[in-house]
């Protein structure tokens, strides 16, 4: 009896996952380079804004391929709300070659495509996946984290979305209002590190 209980406790405690820590604080800046520009890139650039979305994604998971559009789509509609948006693809490019800064190039997006290949940023949010999104705002020299998770409830298929968390918070934070949900689950593939 003593064995099977001392079993069952000890695939409990494989199984258990711990989720990551998020702070309410983000300190610091960036510096890295908008592989869309050829400029370096840094928060403090966008000075004046209500808030900027730092969305996670990488060129070989499949679950960020599907947010290629949705994230353009949500960005135009945010920005119009002085949200701006911008993308940070933190893998390794020998780990994950598809994640290369050349195959980065590659992409034309409407908003800085950051290369964090040093895990600057990913260090900085404690980000986990791809996709993976963080939405801050200017809290005197630092930034206060809105919202972190998932982009919306439904990473398969844009028709059947029926929670758009991003979105909602963004909205909220724009408005002046308090966000309701301020953490979700991101689902995706885990960022690839060789440290």
């Amino acid at each position: 009896m003593k064995k099977t209980a001392c079993v069952f406790f000890l695939i409990a405690c494989l199984l258990q996952t711990t989720a990551p820590v998020y702070s309410q604080t983000i300190s610091g800046d960036i510096n890295l380079q908008d592989v869309s520009s050829g400029k370096s890139f840094s928060f403090s650039s966008l000075s004046g804004a209500k808030g900027i979305v730092v969305f996670f994604t990488s060129e070989h998971c499949p679950y960020a391929k599907l947010y290629e559009k949705r994230i353009v789509s949500l960005a135009a509609e945010l920005k119009g709300l002085g949200i701006h948006t911008v993308l940070v693809n933190p893998n390794d490019g020998i780990l994950s070659p598809d994640d290369a800064v050349e195959k980065m190039k590659g992409k034309s997006y409407p908003f800085p495509y950051l290369a964090d290949k040093q895990q600057q940023c990913v260090k900085m949010f404690n980000a986990q996946k791809t996709p993976e999104v963080f939405l801050i705002k200017a809290s005197g020299s630092n930034y206060e984290l809105v919202y972190q998770g998932a982009f919306d409830d439904n990473p398969m298929s844009e028709e059947e979305v029926t929670e758009t968390y991003l979105a909602n918070a963004a909205r909220a934070l724009a408005a002046g209002k308090a966000v309701a949900k301020k953490t979700t689950r991101p689902t995706g593939c885990m960022i690839k590190s060789r440290q």
